[in-house]
């Protein structure tokens, strides 16, 4: 292996022209330490130029001639950057290829950054398979080497990084609150030790995700600005990331134009170069946006545009292609079998041992209840699917501690509220619809009574939360990989769990006792936001 990388690392198999000329020089004079500076310079060149294949074979070279030379810091900092390139590319076996390779040298004072990094990486990689649990395992790993070597200032960034990662892993598993906790310890960390300025922007563009996932557009825009800036010259890739970003909090903002805008220019430019991961993310933020606009002949246009991206993908991409397909199929009333094998594909993955994704399962059995009635759906389905969803939904507000995080995810929660109110409403089961419509106004209570402005009456009023289950996010899996393998035979393929409702009605004697206190909620939705009025 070694012998052919020696090869590789040969000039006349990688430049031409005057760098080929002065790399064979100082390969003929021997120079091999001047010679390895040299390839690492030229790579930085290569990507910064978007000639990522130039730069990962100048990368090989790199570290071939370093391992001659004895200057193993470098052959592994060559290393570490080849696995990241891989892994950006998606090309995940060959990036753990290089991180394992990393690994298995001691682990010492030289060493310590470079494990931490390969950690890290491998951590990365287990984010996109979904495969969260590895995910952490990975990042304790990391961990623990900068925690025994905190005493080395080159660690502190790798340190930040690792808890940007697990931040990640978190709210893609839906556990936002301990998200939001690990990307505040990075920060800051980050501000009382010296790290660069690209790490800076990493914690900047970690932030703008999470305020985007809280749907607060106008806050995360700011994050994403100033990530930009910090990578601004440094990495071409993150520039593009923040700027794919943007889009999306421009149409949170209400802001159509400026995103339909900047997704046309980024579309155009991932065509040219061509950079297919990208261009698929934009293909998705452009049909958001032209959606909202009321263009939905060019929403069409451009879901099909990515159907060759996603169609046979399980990356969370396509998890939100698939449920973007068929809620469009749905509002428009064509092809309800297509759609129920949209929200099959998501529901099969999403709820898959391992991948366990809440909200995502929540969403797709929520959309599973604005089917039509021609799909071929038991009906004992419709029940479970609407009660898997609102246990779900449960979960996620009792699961939220900070009630302006809780708050900012309600209009999730409310759309499952609304399909389950018209699935039990249609089936005439008027205490089911009470008890729906009673969980809906506890999370309005919630709010309000948690707000600075909750005065009199609304602050003496008793909240009685609702007391977790731990066996129900299990259940709901249950239910949605069911559902999946339901939706693409049209026969009930396993025994479905019982479901409770969640939450309540009060009691005779509770209301009695509370007669003379009566608040009256109102929630609904305009064009940018949604709503709550309440008056005692």
């Amino acid at each position: 292996m070694d012998r052919l990388l020696d090869v590789l690392a040969e000039p006349e198999r990688i430049l031409t022209g005057k760098q080929h000329q002065t790399a064979a020089e100082l390969r003929g004079r021997e120079e091999f330490a001047t010679l390895a500076e040299y390839y690492g310079l030229l790579s930085t060149r290569a990507l910064r130029s978007g000639d990522y294949r130039l730069a990962q074979r100048l990368l090989i070279a790199e570290r071939s001639v370093a391992q001659r030379t004895g200057d193993h810091r470098r052959a592994a900092d060559a290393a570490h950057h080849l696995a990241q390139h891989h892994r950006l590319q998606a090309r995940f076996l060959v990036a753990e290829i290089w991180d394992r390779t990393l690994l298995r040298g001691d682990l010492n004072e030289v060493t310590a950054i470079t494990h931490a990094r390969a950690w890290r990486e491998l951590a990365a990689i287990r984010e996109v398979s979904a495969s969260y649990e590895d995910g952490h395992a990975f990042c304790e790993g990391a961990l623990t080497v900068c925690d025994r070597f905190a005493h080395l200032p080159e660690l502190n960034g790798a340190r930040v990084r690792t808890l940007l990662q697990r931040s990640m892993l978190y709210r893609l598993q839906g556990n936002l609150d301990d998200a939001v906790k690990v990307v505040r310890e990075a920060r800051r960390f980050a501000e009382v030790n010296t790290i660069d300025a690209f790490t800076d922007g990493l914690v900047a563009l970690r932030e703008g995700g999470l305020e985007l996932v809280l749907g607060r557009g106008a806050p995360a825009l700011d994050a994403y600005q100033r990530a930009e800036k910090h990578f601004a010259g440094i990495s071409r890739t993150n520039v593009k990331v923040v700027r794919i970003r943007q889009i999306t909090c421009l149409r949170a903002v209400g802001d159509l134009t400026r995103a339909l805008g900047q997704a046309d220019l980024l579309e155009a430019e991932f065509r040219t170069e061509p950079d297919t991961y990208r261009l698929g993310q934009v293909l998705l933020e452009k049909a958001e946006v032209l959606n909202e606009l009321g263009d939905q002949v060019a929403v069409a246009s451009t879901l099909e545009d990515a159907r060759a991206l996603y169609e046979n993908q399980k990356t969370l991409e396509a998890l939100r292609w698939h449920r973007h397909v068929a809620r469009k199929l749905i509002a428009t009333g064509r092809d309800p079998a297509a759609a129920a094998r949209h929200l099959a594909a998501v529901l099969e993955v999403a709820s898959a041992p391992g991948r366990e994704d809440l909200t995502r399962t929540m969403l797709a059995l929520s959309d599973l209840l604005r089917l039509p009635d021609t799909v071929p759906i038991p009906a004992q389905l419709w029940l479970s699917a609407s009660r898997a969803a609102l246990l779900a939904a449960d979960w996620q507000r009792i699961s939220l501690d900070e009630p302006a995080t809780r708050w900012s995810m309600h209009a999730q929660r409310e759309e499952v509220y609304a399909a389950s109110v018209l699935l039990h409403a249609t089936a005439d089961d008027a205490p089911a619809v009470a008890q729906i419509a009673e969980t809906g106004r506890a999370d309005v209570l919630n709010q309000i009574l948690s707000s600075e402005t909750a005065i009199g009456t609304l602050q003496e009023l008793r909240v009685v939360p609702s007391i977790a289950d731990p066996t129900m996010p299990s259940k709901v899996f249950e239910v949605g990989t069911i559902a999946a393998a339901t939706l693409r035979t049209g026969e009930l393929v396993a025994a479905l769990p019982a479901l409770p409702l969640p939450g309540g009605l009060p009691s005779d004697a509770e209301l009695a006792e509370q007669a003379e206190v009566v608040v009256l909620a109102q929630v609904g939705t305009d064009a940018a936001n949604w709503w709550s009025a309440c008056t005692t």
